[in-house]
């Protein structure tokens, strides 16, 4: 009996990463970009097991039926983030975003400074995340992880032709995001991790280390990103997506050079996102906001937004 030829798996795969702050919409962009059938992504049952990226196979069930994957992504309102799923809700796959996965690879999730990976460590992540694509199909692999932030050089090594689509949102409308989330637990455990007594925000403390998060998060893209060229760097700002979400999704698309699908576009356009995310300008006191600009000044001019209370001051990263 002929031996049966081995799997031929091409390494490093094609891949792209969301790079954005926390609490910036980049849930909703990723599962909106993975609705697309040439797109392949960590789901749920790979993250339970992340020993087994064979499991990815289960994302070409549901690959080509995107109303299927947009009824069990995402709530009626269009919320992305947190969605509580049924259980027939439960057997489509999902994206997520797979911290355990990039752990069995060898990323660690907090590398300390100057960490880096050998060639054979490298050659090992590229295998994983290749294994990802080559079962659950598709031209490319997005992920989205905001701990990717912190070790974006370690991607850049692993993946030298890496895309990454750079998203920003307004840090005082993040901010108001934050004090405003339905789930307390995720304020009490930013809290914690910022060293701080309590979420409260009409402490000037938390909401200057509140504000400095945000800084601190957006310029440890751009410096992680200095370096790449400019054609594998796609800048949105999640104002423009929720302003015209079908015309920012199909410019993404064609970023990532992925084929033309209506159903992908008739999709984004049937989840009701709100153009609103300025309950901030209400929500916030003019001396809030005069702690927060003050921060966070140059930067919000910089990527283009008016500031409310004073002109910029500059203040070095926390």
């Amino acid at each position: 009996m002929k031996a049966s030829s081995p799997i031929v798996i091409q390494t490093p795969p094609d891949i792209a990463f969301v790079v954005a702050a926390g609490r910036s919409g980049s849930t909703l962009i990723y599962k909106t970009l993975c609705l697309h059938p040439e797109i392949c992504y960590i789901n749920n049952v790979v993250t339970a097991m992340p020993g087994w990226p064979v499991l990815s196979l289960l994302n070409r069930l549901a690959r080509k039926h995107v109303a299927l994957k947009t009824r069990a992504w995402f709530e009626d309102s269009g919320q992305a983030h947190g969605v509580q799923r049924d259980y027939l809700r439960k057997l489509v796959p999902m994206p997520r975003e797979g911290e355990s996965f990039y752990n069995k690879a060898g990323i660690p999730c907090f590398p300390p400074d100057g960490f880096a990976l050998s060639e054979p460590d490298l050659r090992k992540v590229r295998r994983h995340f290749a294994k990802l694509l080559h079962y659950g199909g598709g031209k490319l692999v997005l992920s989205k992880r905001i701990a990717n932030n912190r070790r974006l050089p370690l991607l850049k090594a692993a993946f030298p032709d890496a895309r990454f689509i750079h998203l920003v949102r307004d840090g005082r409308a993040v901010l108001y995001s934050l004090l405003n989330s339905p789930r307390v637990q995720w304020r009490d455990e930013w809290a914690a991790q910022m060293n701080l007594p309590s979420a409260d925000f009409d402490d000037p403390r938390t909401l200057t280390a509140a504000a400095h998060g945000w800084l601190n998060s957006v310029q440890r893209v751009e410096a992680a990103l200095a370096d790449v060229d400019e054609s594998r760097i796609h800048r949105l700002r999640y104002e423009a997506f929720l302003t015209d979400p079908v015309a920012a999704t199909q410019a993404m698309t064609d970023f990532l050079s992925l084929g033309p699908s209506q159903a992908h576009l008739d999709a984004v356009r049937s989840v009701i996102v709100s153009a609103g995310g300025g309950g901030w300008r209400k929500g916030w006191t003019a001396e809030q906001l005069a702690v927060i600009e003050g921060v966070q000044g140059d930067a919000l001019t910089r990527y283009g937004y008016e500031l409310q209370s004073r002109p910029p001051t500059r203040h070095a990263s926390q």
